[in-house]
């Protein structure tokens, strides 16, 4: 049975570190997000089938740092750090 005083963390807390980890994968992808910046520059429909490549290797990149196992893991710490704060202001 959990903690009474376990907190769990708001859906603004978690907003913030969906946003943390993507700032964070596009960091590790730059060079990706440039090439694919570059493709679709000055693009309308085109871009679909044009930089098709480009968007799968960006896409490729980013998923290992965004997926959900790597949200719930973030949430995961946030969550046990916002508790132990708890714990040592008792």
């Amino acid at each position: 049975m959990a903690d009474a005083s376990y907190i769990k963390l708001s859906n603004r807390r978690k907003d913030d570190i969906r946003k943390e980890v993507y700032a964070q994968a596009f960091d590790v992808c730059h060079e990706q997000l440039r090439t694919y910046a570059e493709c679709i520059h000055g693009r309308l429909f085109s871009v679909v089938w044009t930089c098709r490549a480009e968007n799968r290797a960006l896409n490729d990149c980013l998923h290992p740092h965004t997926s959900k196992e790597k949200m719930e893991e973030a949430f995961g710490v946030a969550e046990r750090k916002l508790n132990e704060e708890r714990r040592q202001a008792r």
